[in-house]
């Protein structure tokens, strides 16, 4: 199948490759290749990783050893789980934004009743957090379970339901009738949101340099006006270059996976997410701007992954802060995405497989690779007629890059950019 896909170089099947602490040398020889990395493949899954996240979501030990993974985002039980893949967007710049602006969004929206806390401290804002992001989940499930709802009894899938387990003997569709019926919750922004947070903390809680109501002034004006500020957001601390940043991450993230997980009832599993593919740059596209220094209607971090400012040609960095992340938690999807130069996929393969060994042995459940330079990106935007079979990974999946979207080719140019820089 390997070969297959090197010689007709096609975007599917996708390949996922399964990885254990006893995978031997000679079949990352064969995976970390030139030809298929640049076609964003395989997708790497650790093994142990995954069965990790399949128990910690309520699935039995001698069931999560049968896991299977769809090379996209989903991990899961064949034949017992319907996967309500996008079931929520949660936006987390929003959350953070009312905890900062007494409930309101920087546009003057009332999104949660004040309660006309001063936050004073990281704990203060931790609390506040928590409590908001709560109350606004409470309402996107709530439109979720309408949504379910009118879809079981108007759109039933007879076909997913007859190869569900269950599904018969209950005399119900495959929503209320398969063992573990999943939605997951994307977190869109977290890592925006932890950013802003490390920010705040540095800026106001600890070094009293600016206020609250300062820094959201800058913000709700993009930062116009506000250039100091923006350069000293800039300054702190960010997740992906293996730093105190990724505390505020790991916080952050631990927060949105324990009160997604409390929303389980039933055979429903609300499963936490950072999964985006490139719908990162739609949704950055219509908010404004971030407490991390993201600017208005640019995209949000990418998966798992850092915003793409912080990144550059050394990947260690990325992987190290990620691996911190309470990965196990987020079972519904947590790529990162990275981008290793054609050379080094040719000649040093063996630093590639311990890299990949590396963040899987510390917590790390799915690396996503492209090996594609930003000159042949954007010759393909000046010349599309020159470039049909150019592949690119896009999420846990590759397509061909002619068929996306003008601001999806430039993201990719942009990070990829960032990636080959030298610093």
């Amino acid at each position: 199948m390997i070969e297959c896909q090197k010689e007709f170089g096609f975007p599917s099947p996708i390949l996922g490759a399964r990885i254990c602490e006893n995978t031997s040398d000679d079949i990352f020889e064969m995976l970390i290749d030139e030809k298929l990395f640049s076609m964003g493949q395989p997708t790497f899954y650790s093994e142990e990783g995954c069965r990790k996240a399949l128990i910690e979501k309520g699935i039995p030990a001698n069931e999560a050893k049968d896991f299977t993974n769809n090379s996209c985002m989903g991990i899961g039980v064949a034949g017992k789980e319907f996967n309500s893949m996008w079931g929520c967007v949660f936006n987390v710049c929003a959350v953070l934004e009312t905890v900062l602006n007494h409930g309101r969004l920087l546009n003057g929206r009332q999104l949660i009743p004040d309660r006309n806390n001063n936050i004073t401290d990281l704990k203060q804002l931790y609390e506040s957090f928590r409590i908001n992001a709560e109350h606004l989940l409470d309402r996107c499930l709530d439109a979720y379970d309408i949504i379910a709802l009118k879809t079981e009894e108007y759109e039933p899938d007879v076909f997913l339901s007859v190869i569900t387990d269950n599904c018969i003997s209950r005399h119900k569709d495959r929503i209320s009738g398969a063992e573990y019926h999943n939605i997951t919750v994307e977190c869109f922004g977290m890592v925006n949101a932890s950013d802003g947070i490390c920010a705040v903390d540095n800026l106001v809680f600890k070094t009293h340099k600016y206020t609250v109501d300062q820094i959201n002034e800058a913000v709700k004006n993009n930062f116009c006006g506000y250039e100091q500020i923006y350069r000293d957001i800039i300054d702190c601390p960010k997740y992906g270059t293996n730093s105190e940043a990724d505390e505020y991450a790991c916080a952050t993230a631990m927060i949105l996976a324990d009160i997604i997980k409390c929303h389980d009832r039933s055979n429903r599993y609300y499963m936490p997410s950072l999964h985006t593919l490139d719908a990162n740059i739609r949704y950055g596209g219509n908010w404004t701007a971030g407490y991390d220094g993201r600017l208005s209607n640019s995209p949000f971090a990418k998966n798992a992954g850092p915003c793409n400012d912080v990144r550059n040609n050394q990947p260690t960095s990325v992987i190290l802060s990620a691996a911190k992340l309470p990965q196990y938690r987020f079972y519904g999807g947590q790529p990162v995405d990275i981008k290793f130069d054609c050379s080094a996929v040719r000649e040093q393969k063996l630093k590639i497989a311990a890299l990949i060994k590396t963040y899987f042995k510390n917590g790390g459940l799915q690396l996503q690779v492209n090996a594609l330079s930003s000159q042949i990106l954007k010759d393909a935007v000046k010349n599309p007629e020159l470039h049909n079979d150019l592949i690119v990974k896009i999420g846990g999946f590759s397509d061909f890059f002619n068929k996306f979207p003008e601001s999806t080719k430039y993201e990719f140019i942009e990070r990829f950019e960032k990636e080959e820089k030298q610093y």
